[in-house]
């Protein structure tokens, strides 16, 4: 009876302590902290280290520096200075892992992040998420990156896959109204004052009919691309230069971009189209505009001499001799008016449609320039995964094709079989 009783107990002991461990068991931890990095976890608040442990519901916050977390599935986030970023739902389980039984949702309430996602994005993309302040970021085996500021629109850009950016719903809120007694008049009435004027309260839809949904509104950015989002309103994407792209790269903190994003190596590889017009916002396209311009400008100075010239009156001319009551005064017929307006508007319609062609193509060569970078990145770093992304774009599957051919050749003949397998 006192074996028994022991073996229970021996028991018992196991479980209370394995216990806790299997409820609150480790879903991945900090890689670098550097600076002010704190961990809040409940009530405690941990001086966050690289090497530790992260669980659900954990906030990392860095008052100062940045830190980098990954989790079990191979996702890795990048957090920089002065960001609050929680793991709201984490489910991974190397054992057990399919597409329905996955799930990794974070938040950013406020700084910089950078996200590469790992084999939950793989298995089911749609059991992904990360929300900011006004909106939700679904990915499709996405790298992505942003910044949240405390106050104003949020910047997200894309640099590898896609993805959906799903507009928050504006909450209204609809102001009570007290009710005045039957009888009496408004307060401010009696005393002579102006009283306030009353609102219009929207009235609860009758019981059975629920009130219409908000429209959803979804926004797909693709690689290469970037957007601004604020409250209610999410712009249309367009192509990031090498500068924005390298700028959201340093307010994240991220230290090896070039393995974890190719659209990052554009900046070396475009440091020259830098120079002549990442910096200044364009400089080429610039120049071609102000030639336009003054192309324009040329045009409509000719334009207006020539008219200033044809808008002339011609001066009456009169009789040199005595006019007689039988011959009246002739006058010369005047030439018609010309219309500028007219003018000026077609000048500047023109001139429009250079600008956009212009920046059409400048637009063009700086997605091209990214793009080829991102593809030779790859191709060093021999990854198969980035490079098949871009088999699928009918303007660069050759380039990516020829590297991956490239990459198996040298395999086949140094023997590198771990190449080959993947």
């Amino acid at each position: 009876m006192k074996e028994f009783a022991m073996t229970i107990l021996k028991h018992s002991i196991w479980a209370l302590l394995v216990l806790p461990i299997i409820l609150f068991a480790d879903i991945g931890k900090i890689t670098v902290a550097s600076g002010d990095v704190s961990i809040v976890r409940g009530q405690k608040v941990i001086k966050a280290l690289s090497g530790s442990p992260l669980e659900e519901k954990d906030q990392v916050i860095t008052k100062s520096g940045s830190a980098q977390l990954r989790f079990s599935d191979g996702t890795t986030i990048s957090v920089g200075n002065k960001t609050t970023f929680k793991v709201e739902e984490f489910i991974y389980d190397e054992t057990k892992a399919d597409k329905n039984n996955v799930k990794a949702k974070f938040g950013v309430a406020e700084g910089a992040f950078k996200a590469v996602t790992g084999k939950i994005g793989k298995l089911n993309p749609d059991k992904f998420k990360l929300e900011t302040r006004t909106a939700t970021i679904g990915i499709r085996g996405t790298r992505f990156l942003g910044i949240v500021p405390a106050k104003g629109p949020e910047t997200i850009a894309c640099t590898y896959g896609r993805i959906v950016l799903t507009l928050k719903p504006i909450e209204v809120k609809t102001p009570l109204i007290a009710a005045q007694p039957q009888g009496q008049a408004p307060a401010g009435a009696q005393s002579g004052a102006t009283p306030a004027p009353v609102q219009p309260s929207t009235a609860p839809a009758p019981i059975g009919v629920q009130p219409a949904p908000a429209p959803l509104v979804q926004v797909e950015v693709k690689a290469g691309e970037m957007t601004t989002v604020s409250i209610g309103k999410i712009d249309a994407p367009k192509a990031y230069t090498p500068t924005q792209i390298n700028t959201l790269e340093k307010a994240t903190g991220s230290t090896d971009t070039k393995k974890s994003d190719p659209a990052s190596a554009t900046t070396s590889t475009s440091s020259t189209g830098d120079k002549k017009g990442g910096d200044n916002g364009g400089g080429n396209n610039n120049n071609n505009q102000g030639s336009a311009t003054s192309s324009g400008s040329s045009q409509s100075q000719t334009g207006q001499t020539a008219s200033s010239q044809s808008a002339q009156p011609t001066q009456s001319v009169q009789s040199t001799q005595p006019a007689t009551p039988a011959t009246p005064t002739v006058s010369a017929i005047q030439a018609p008016a010309v219309n500028m307006s007219a003018i000026t508007s077609a000048i500047s319609s023109v001139q429009s449609t250079v600008n956009s062609v212009v920046s059409t193509q400048q637009q063009q060569t700086n997605q091209d320039a990214v793009t080829k970078a991102a593809i030779d990145v790859a191709y060093k770093n021999k990854d198969f995964e980035a490079l098949a992304g871009y088999l699928n774009d009918a303007s660069y599957s050759s380039l990516a094709a020829s590297d991956i051919n490239s990459i198996i050749t040298t395999a086949v003949s140094s023997n590198d079989f771990t190449t080959l397998l993947n």
